[in-house]
Formats: C-alpha cells, sequence, structure tokens
C-alpha cells in the first residue's frame, strides 16, 4: 500500500518507512542484546544494542509525529535537540561499564548461571522522560486537531498515543523485561494510522481534498435527518478561465475556492466537491447566524482571490426535511448566479 501511493504523498509515505524500518532495527537489537546476556563472554554486543535500543525508541516517536503531526507547533530543532540530548546521555555507558561508574546502564557478571545482568544507572530514565515529552506533544497535536476540523485525525492520533504511552510506561517499571513491546506498539500505531489516512483519502476529492460526492451521499445517510442548514456554491467563469487561460489555471481557482472554504468553516459543519465547480456545505447545529457569517467569510477570501461564485443558503426555520433544504439553497444559488451573468456580459457561461 504504501508503495502503491508513495507518489501521491512521499513525505507522508517516507515517515512510515521510516518508523517500520526502525522498528524492525529496534526488534533485531532487543534479540541481539538478549543473545549477549547469555555468556560473559559478549559484554560488548550487549552494550551495544541497549545503547541502540535506548537511542532508536524516542526516535521511532518523532517520526511518528512527523507523520501525524498537521499543527506544527514547534520547530524541528526542538525536536532534534531531545534526540541529540539523548544520545549523548547514553553515549559515555558504551565505555564506562563498571559497577563503580553507574551512569545510565551497566552490566554486571553472574557467575553462577554465566550471565549478564542489566542494570539501571544514575541517568537510565532520559529516554523515557524524552519519550514523555514527545508523547505528551501528540497529545497537544491531537486535542487540536479534535478542536478543529480535523476530529477524526485527533481521536486516531490520541489513541495511538495512548497504546505507546502504556507500553512505555510498561517498558519503564519492567514489567515486560524491556522486550520487544515499544517497537511492537509502535508499529501497529503506525499501520493503524497509514490505514486510517488511506480509508480518508478515498472519502475526498483528490484536487482540493474536500469530501468527495460518494461521500456526501453517505454522510447524508447518517446525518441527513440533522441537518439545520445547507450552502451551495457554484463557481462562476470557471468554462472563460479554462478557454482563454488553460485548465491548470481552471484548476487553480477550484483549489484556491476550497481553500477559502475549509479556512471558514465551523466545526459542525461539512464540505464537498459535488462536482466540477459546485461545492456544498451542510451543518447539523449551527445557528442561522454562524452560517450567514461563514457565508460570508468565504465570499470575502474568494473575492480576494480575484474569483466569483454564486450563493444560496437554506436554513431549517420549520420542520422541513433535508431536501427542501437542499432545493431552497440551489434555487437560492441559481437565482445569485442569474444576477450575476446580468452583470458580467463579458463572461461566457457554462451551458
Amino acid at each position: 500500500m504504501i508503495v502503491n501511493n508513495y507518489k501521491n504523498n512521499k513525505k507522508f509515505s517516507l515517515n512510515v518507512i521510516m518508523i517500520l524500518l526502525l522498528c524492525l532495527v529496534l526488534s533485531v537489537t532487543v534479540q541481539f542484546e538478549l543473545y549477549g546476556r547469555i555468556g560473559t563472554d559478549k559484554i560488548v554486543l550487549a552494550t551495544i544494542m541497549s545503547y541502540l535500543g535506548y537511542v532508536i525508541r524516542p526516535v521511532i516517536l518523532y517520526y511518528f509525529i512527523r507523520m501525524s503531526d498537521k499543527e506544527k507547533l514547534l520547530p524541528t530543532w526542538v525536536f532534534i535537540a531531545l534526540l541529540s540530548i539523548n544520545t549523548v546521555m547514553y553515549f559515555p555507558s558504551l565505555f564506562i561499564n563498571t559497577i563503580g561508574m553507574k551512569f545510565a546502564f551497566y552490566y554486571t557478571v553472574d557467575e553462577i548461571n554465566n550471565t549478564l545482568v542489566f542494570n539501571r544507572g544514575y541517568v537510565n530514565f532520559t529516554s523515557h522522560i524524552v519519550s514523555a515529552l514527545l508523547l505528551l506533544y501528540v497529545i497537544i497535536v491531537s486535542f487540536k486537531l479534535m478542536s478543529s476540523n480535523h476530529k477524526s485525525d485527533g481521536l486516531v492520533i490520541l489513541t495511538c498515543s495512548l497504546f505507546v504511552i502504556v507500553a512505555v510506561v510498561l517498558e519503564s517499571i519492567s514489567i515486560t523485561n524491556g522486550v520487544n513491546l515499544l517497537n511492537i506498539t509502535a508499529a501497529v500505531s503506525c499501520v493503524f494510522y497509514y490505514l486510517f489516512i488511506y480509508r480518508d483519502r478515498n472519502r475526498r476529492d483528490a484536487l482540493t481534498n474536500l469530501f468527495n460526492r460518494k461521500t456526501y451521499y453517505e454522510d447524508l445517510s447518517n446525518v441527513g435527518s440533522r441537518v439545520v442548514g445547507v450552502i451551495q456554491i457554484d463557481m462562476n467563469g470557471l468554462k472563460f478561465i479554462n478557454d482563454t487561460q488553460g485548465h491548470e489555471e481552471g484548476d487553480k481557482a477550484i483549489k484556491a475556492i476550497a481553500k477559502a472554504i475549509v479556512t471558514s468553516i465551523k466545526k459542525d459543519m461539512a464540505a464537498y466537491r459535488m462536482g466540477g465547480d459546485e461545492f456544498l456545505i451542510f451543518s447539523t447545529r449551527s445557528s442561522k447566524e454562524s452560517l450567514v457569517n461563514v457565508l460570508e467569510d468565504i465570499k470575502t477570501k474568494i473575492e480576494e482571490c480575484g474569483y466569483y461564485c454564486s450563493f444560496g443558503l437554506a436554513y431549517k426555520e420549520n420542520k422541513e426535511d433535508y431536501e427542501s433544504l437542499a432545493k431552497l439553497a440551489e434555487e437560492a444559488m441559481y437565482f445569485d448566479k442569474a444576477e450575476f451573468y446580468k452583470k458580467h456580459h463579458e463572461i461566457e457561461r457554462r451551458k
């Protein structure tokens, strides 16, 4: 799936690939560390593998942030600094591995069983603290998304991060002996989120990222009875732009209108691209005043981009069903369109 969709979103796919590769590497290091503890002659192998484990775990969380963070609340250098501190704090343990120098971690010899025993040092929990800070950031991002128009993204990210938190806690208190819990959880969470994104992308229009017509009918079957207001938007002059400036400019206009819609609607509203230059918004809770304000905001932003649209709005005043609201909004939009072309004879109307 990642390979097939790589061209559509290279950055996202690369982050997914990095998480899965790091989880694989972490699994290998855990197994080699356990192998290194068997016998007292493999202390170098066990030490190197332990070091890599401490370094890699927070990096997996970092790539999960890169994959899921739409808010960009903190610059990249903050994360790089945290990961660098973590890497440096465990580095001395590669060379100081005696009971007298309990820095980050060290091994002692169990002569009876001929094995190495892992011991925590003074700064052993640096990796866990860095991981906790990264997870806290993920939780903040998830709540920010849930308070915006990305509620589903926020819920999925929060769910994934909670599972990872549990894995980090269990590894920190040694309930699982540190064996493969975080990397398994991170990998599964990554795949889970990727499947969510894959499903969500199939619900959206490829050009504008608004919900597509198929999703409109699916959503309508679920919430149609609760819709209180409908806005219909139809671009004016798209044919004129396509004929005189080319279809690329036409696509640019469509994307500009979609951006105006996305940046204006509220949390309880859903926006759809119904066709070439046709858009629809419905709301399940907004007041009429709120819908009017959103419509005016969209109008202003579209005009600032140099494009024209016709608009229609209908609000449930009594007990109108959805079909009646949609029809009223459509009639208002066509009336607005007719008035527009009366004023702009130079723009050829689409037949």
